[in-house]
């Protein structure tokens, strides 16, 4: 004979949340009079003055190299100014203070700037390897 299916009582009602307060009111956002004033970006400098800074940059950095290996690394770290500009500086200095030196030696000794290229790799060269005496 079946039996009959035992009956469940029903769950116990869940009590209501608690009534939560209202959130805080958030005070109104400040009242700017203007936009901040910005500084106006300098002007760029002259052609001349860049490339005057420039030579100025490199040949600091080349006399420090005179004098000491130690007073070279502190000029390559403390003269050029900081960032990508500041590195392009020295090198445009460089650049240009080599290509016045190569014409200065072309005047020289009247050799084609090509010629006196070449011969200043070959003896930097020489001067990298070891001697083998």
């Amino acid at each position: 004979m079946p039996t009959a299916s035992p009956v469940w009582p029903a769950p116990p009602a869940w009590p209501a949340p608690p009534a939560w307060p209202a959130p805080p009111a958030w005070p109104a956002p400040p009242a700017w009079p203007a936009p901040p004033a910005w500084p106006a970006p300098p002007a760029p400098a002259a052609r001349d003055d860049i490339v005057a800074d420039a030579i100025q940059l490199a040949i600091a950095f080349l006399t420090a190299g005179l004098d000491s290996p130690e007073l070279e690394a502190w000029a390559a770290d403390t003269l050029p100014p900081p960032g990508a500009e500041g590195l392009a500086d020295l090198m445009a200095g460089l650049n240009v203070i080599s290509v016045l030196l190569l014409y200065e030696l072309h005047e020289a000794t009247e050799e084609p700037p090509p010629a006196i290229l070449q011969r200043l790799a070959l003896l930097a060269e020489n001067r990298r390897r070891p001697s083998s005496g």
